[in-house]
């Protein structure tokens, strides 16, 4: 029988959360300070509504960003949904009174998987793949032609059979939308399913026009055709 190797950090399966802020490069100094702390504030409050313990998670601030491993055990059937779900509300509160120059607007995405917490920062194929997912062109080409879009999320496959097809917590499955992600230059390939929320008052504003096809992939859809609650009896809200 071979003896383990102690060398070896142990492999936890983790709830894997990646966020970006869309435009920060483009802040100077100051309004780069005030968007990192109500990212914080939002995270934060994320985590809280969710019933995460924030300081249970492995957490790696990135400046316009954060990647947050989640504390092994959660109930996911709360966990994974509760996160979609806050995420846009969150956002939309901390939006609510600024102007376009000051307003959030957040790439996302979620994974699962083994993580080993090393020397270094994290050993994991589940991290990279949900950054790989964060930075795919889906992600990027739904922020950059849909100006209410406050919310753009990519979850795994594997995740979304796991849980959110099942319609846990009232979120419906529906509103994710299936792509094939493909990056050549990264090596990478695999099926997404994204989620987009809308500031409603930009949707009525007509600040939202369809979005053009991604090569080799169908169109995303319309924020009605997404959202069609937002759009009953002609209204926005």
């Amino acid at each position: 029988m071979t003896a383990p190797d102690r060398s070896v950090p142990p492999g936890v399966r983790r709830l894997i959360v990646a966020v970006d802020l869309v435009g920060y490069s483009r802040h100077d100094h100051l309004r780069q300070l005030n968007t990192q702390r109500r990212l914080l504030e939002l995270m934060r409050r994320v985590c809280a509504e969710t019933g995460i313990d924030r300081d249970a998670c492995l957490r790696q601030a990135q400046g316009d960003g954060e990647l947050l491993l989640l504390p092994p055990g959660l109930d996911e059937g709360r966990a994974v949904p509760g996160l979609v779900q806050e995420l846009s509300v969150a956002l939309r509160e901390v939006n609510r009174d600024l102007g376009d120059g000051a307003r959030l607007r957040l790439r996302s995405a979620l994974h699962q998987g083994i993580v080993h917490e090393s020397a270094n920062g994290f050993v994991s194929r589940a991290v990279v793949r949900a950054c790989r997912l964060l930075d795919s062109p889906v992600l990027r080409q739904a922020m950059s032609s849909l100006p209410a879009c406050e919310l753009a999320l990519a979850v795994s496959d594997q995740l979304y059979e796991d849980v959110l097809e099942h319609g846990y917590r009232g979120l419906d499955p529906e509103r994710f939308q299936r792509y094939r992600v493909d990056m050549p230059e990264k090596q990478f390939s695999a099926d997404t399913w994204v989620y987009l929320s809308f500031d409603p008052g930009r949707l009525a504003a007509g600040t939202a026009p369809p979005m053009p096809p991604l090569p080799a992939s169908a169109p995303l859809p319309t924020p009605q055709e997404l959202a069609p609650h937002l759009f009953r009896n002609g209204s926005g809200g």
